[in-house]
């Protein structure tokens, strides 16, 4: 990954390389936090991220899967969400993404069609659907302890936790 990293950007100066587990919830999605059950099972799949510092404030982001790539300011993507008047063509760039989540498509899709609607934007009407949506069951963190472990395989191992009660 790292050779590739070097063809692709021409230094590996400061690199680091990231790995995330695959993991698929069975039953139950944000359910956990709302006292709900969830059953989440680790794959045999990863996604590997290798990334250094850039000078220029800018993103560079390449799929190797898709053989894609795409570079944005780093201030034009805090702008688009964040900062008021949403240019409606960097909007349509940032759609055109196809590697970005369902959440961050609905939010740029949200303020683009906000954009069409009004002369001015109010903010992000794209994030008003999860900051209306139920609070958690309980107020801030629960304090668990770990009550055991069990080594599943080589590389998994499930952790059975307990709420403590103050």
């Amino acid at each position: 990954m790292i050779d590739a990293f070097r063809r692709l950007y021409g230094s590996a100066d400061g690199i680091r390389v990231f790995r995330a587990p695959g993991r698929v919830n069975l039953i139950g999605e944000h359910t956990d936090y709302n006292l709900g059950f969830v059953l989440p099972v680790a794959l045999d799949l990863a996604t590997y991220v290798a990334t250094a510092p850039a000078t220029d404030g800018k993103l560079r982001i390449y799929s190797e899967d898709r053989r894609e790539s795409a570079e944005w300011p780093v201030a034009e993507i805090d702008a688009l969400l964040y900062l008021p008047g949403h240019p409606p063509n960097a909007l349509e760039r940032a759609l055109r993404i196809p590697a970005l989540s369902s959440g961050w498509k609905g939010s740029l899709q949200n303020l683009l069609t906000q954009a069409a609607t009004t002369s001015t934007s109010a903010g992000n009407t794209g994030l008003t659907a999860a900051a209306s949506s139920p609070p958690p069951a309980w107020a801030g963190f629960r304090h668990l302890k770990v009550t055991a472990t069990q080594e599943e395989s080589r590389t998994v191992r499930s952790i059975t936790f307990a709420i403590v009660c103050p």
